[in-house]
């Protein structure tokens, strides 16, 4: 997005439309306003760009026009000061606003989840110290300390503040001084006004501050291709991934996942499967999907002539269930969709690892990750089926079914995980044994209504909703239906378009990007809030391949025999 230079034509057409959206908000003013502060209107406007973190400047007077024309001056020097025309504005209006205790504040800060207030907070009356939630969130004024209690950080609003140009306080800000005070939590109601578009923002409800859904085909096709873009262009020259960012400092991370790593070219398989329906070609993806499996297979470690494994760490030598299973995977994916298979002695080669470390109950040895060993069992058993499909050997299938009796034998069934759905998925492909159904319906009926309620984006809950879908599908074609008495299939639709629609809260809309510290890193990736807006990898990796799936089932007319179509 290039900067629209400043002309007083084009920013009376800004400001223009800036008045006509503050008029449309009027009325969402709840009386709590005039009741509980010094005025009755208190507007907010961030003025956002890709290369900087948003401008905030506010006003606030007992008559609507007087406070409209301030706002709009307010702009138009910034705007003039900085000569472009502001490509993101946003406004907000206090629409409710609450009167607690600088105690009762303490206490919904130590009780909220990290970056996830969900009130502006003023500490006076005359809103000249206010903060919107964006705000608050954004620059991390809420931190852990070592204990895991929350606090509010002076050091971040007073950085924040000196960044401020509008109202930069005369003294450092100190909570203490409001000792035994009262504070004002506020909500908004918000219209983000675009170059070319102007879109009311949603309010009241756990997607607070985005745009909604006007399109659903059309926008879960742009944040897949969103996606994609962003993780591909993580691919360095060598074919590593620029790791991770987090968003609110623009902190990068210096550890590394192998496993994350194999993962997320996975996923890039899955980008590239959609803009293939879509009909967009991205030959730059597959050499991108190319150069991170080359990096990868630099860890391979060939324990004899025909048996290999990805070593964790090249300094030491500790083998790594996962990133061998997810080696294999992108092996898989990437000759289904290139028919190139000069890695496929790779991956047979890997597979046999696999089975080197497969306990005669069908489990897998994995001394990296025990606290997660249901879901690396399942990865191990789904890579083999993989290549079963690539070149189908029988070692392969019958490893397979040894590890699927090891999943129904287990005293307590394996919370759902992806993993595990994929495997269900492909097993029942090639083996209908109505155990491997019954255990899938089993799983998720026990946890559909936690799903459902579940408040926080959560892309693998998607994926397992979305195998279990098309797995009922096929129970449906192979006459099982009998299998499904008493399963709620219409709680388990809802759930599935819930869980779609909730995790675009962890999306980097305009909205949000441009209250965090460089817009342009992030703007249009998705993040996980609770870790300091973190963009990782495997954040971006989970959203593309849940948005994937939802949309081959949903938005497409495409055979539904295979989550891995050629």
């Amino acid at each position: 997005m290039q900067k629209d230079a400043y002309t007083t034509r084009k920013i009376q057409s800004q400001l223009d439309s800036v008045e006509k959206q503050l008029h449309t908000l009027k009325d969402h003013i709840s009386p709590s306003v005039r009741t509980h502060t010094s005025y009755t209107y208190i507007l907010f406007a961030s003025l956002g760009t890709l290369g900087d973190q948003a401008e905030v400047v506010y006003t606030a007077h007992h008559h609507f026009h007087t406070a409209v024309s301030e706002l709009l001056r307010r702009i138009e020097v910034h705007s003039k000061k900085r000569s472009i025309i502001f490509p993101w504005i946003k406004i907000d209006t206090v629409s409710q606003v609450k009167p607690i205790a600088i105690s009762s504040l303490q206490d919904s800060v130590s009780s909220c989840k990290n970056n996830y207030f969900k009130y502006g907070i003023s500490f006076d009356k005359s809103f000249d110290h206010a903060f919107l939630e964006q705000e608050i969130n954004g620059n991390v004024f809420i931190q852990e300390n070592n204990t895991g209690q929350k606090h509010w950080n002076d050091k971040a609003v007073n950085d924040y503040l000196l960044k401020r140009v509008w109202n930069r306080p005369l003294h450092p800000f100190q909570l203490s001084d409001y000792k035994d005070q009262t504070v004002f939590l506020f909500d908004t109601v918000s219209v983000l006004i675009e170059q070319m578009a102007t879109i009311r923002l949603e309010h009241h409800s756990h997607r607070n501050g985005i745009r909604p859904i006007r399109h659903r085909e059309r926008h879960i096709d742009t944040l897949i291709q969103c996606g994609t873009n962003h993780l591909r262009d993580r691919v360095q020259p060598n074919g590593k991934f620029d790791y991770a960012i987090y968003a609110a400092g623009s902190r990068s991370r210096t550890s590394y996942n192998l496993i994350r790593h194999a993962d997320a070219i996975h996923s890039l398989a899955d980008g590239y499967r959609w803009k293939r329906t879509v009909q967009q070609d991205d030959p730059a993806l597959l050499e991108k999907m190319k150069t991170a499996l080359d990096y990868l297979l630099t860890y391979k470690v060939k324990k004899n002539e025909s048996t290999a494994l990805i070593e964790r760490e090249k300094t030491n030598v500790l083998y790594s269930l996962g990133a061998t299973a997810a080696a294999i995977i992108a092996i898989a994916n990437y000759q289904s969709l290139t028919g190139d298979d000069q890695y496929l002695r790779a991956a047979e080669e890997l597979a046999n690892g696999l089975l080197t470390l497969q306990n005669k109950s069908g489990s897998f040895l994995n001394i990296t990750a025990k606290q997660h060993q249901a879901g690396y069992d399942a990865k191990a058993v789904y890579s083999l089926l993989r290549l079963f499909q690539l070149d189908n050997n029988p070692k392969w299938l019958e490893k397979s079914k040894l590890a699927f009796e090891h999943f129904i034998n287990r005293r307590a069934q394996p919370a759902p995980n992806h993993w595990l759905s994929y495997a269900v998925y492909e097993m029942t492909c090639i083996i209908p044994d109505q155990r491997y159904f019954a255990m899938k319906l089993k799983s998720i009926q026990k946890r559909l209504t936690d799903m459902k309620g579940n408040a926080a984006p959560s892309p693998t809950q998607l994926q397992i909703l979305l195998c279990a879908r098309k797995l009922i599908d096929r129970m449906q074609q192979i006459q099982l239906d009998h299998l499904l008495r008493g399963f709620d299939l219409q709680s388990l639709e809802d759930t599935i378009h819930a869980r779609a629609d909730q995790q675009r809260i962890g999306f980097f809309y305009p909205e949000v990007a441009m209250y965090m510290k460089n817009p342009s890193l992030i703007a249009g990736s998705f993040f996980s809030r609770q870790h300091g807006y973190r963009v990782r990898i495997d954040d971006l990796q989970h959203n593309i391949s849940a948005y994937y799936l939802y949309a081959q089932y949903y938005l497409t007319d495409q055979d539904r025999q295979s989550l891995i179509p050629s």
